[in-house]
C-alpha cells in the first residue's frame, strides 16, 4: 500500500511507495507544496474543475481521505462528490477532521 503526493494547484497526483521515503515536498511543475494523501484516495481527471474543488474544499476543513467511521462506528463512510454534498459531510463528521496546520 502506497500513498500519493498531490499537487492541488496543478491537478495531478504522484503514486509513491512508503518504502522509498523521503520524497520531494514540491511539485515539480509549479513547485507548490506536495500534499500526502493515503491510499484511499482516487484523484479526479485533471480537467474535472469541480471534483477538485470537493478535494481543495475537503482538504481546507481537515479531510483528507482517510477512513471516516459512520454515526454508529460500525463503518465507514464514502467522500462526497459535490460541493453541497461536502459542506453536508463536513458539518456531520467535523469531529473526525485533522488539524492540517504546518
Amino acid at each position: 500500500m502506497g500513498q500519493k503526493s498531490v499537487c492541488l494547484n496543478c491537478r495531478k497526483a504522484f503514486n509513491i511507495d512508503t518504502y522509498n521515503l523521503p520524497i520531494t515536498e514540491k511539485c515539480p511543475e509549479c513547485n507548490g507544496d506536495f500534499i500526502l494523501y493515503p491510499h484511499l484516495f482516487q484523484p479526479p481527471r485533471k480537467n474535472d474543475l469541480n471534483a477538485w474543488k470537493v478535494v481543495r474544499f475537503l482538504y481546507n476543513n481537515g479531510f483528507i481521505y482517510y477512513h471516516i467511521r459512520n454515526e454508529t462506528n460500525t463503518g465507514t463512510v464514502r467522500y462526497p462528490h459535490t460541493i453541497i454534498e461536502a459542506k453536508e459531510f463536513i458539518e456531520k463528521y467535523k469531529d473526525q477532521a485533522i488539524d492540517i496546520s504546518r
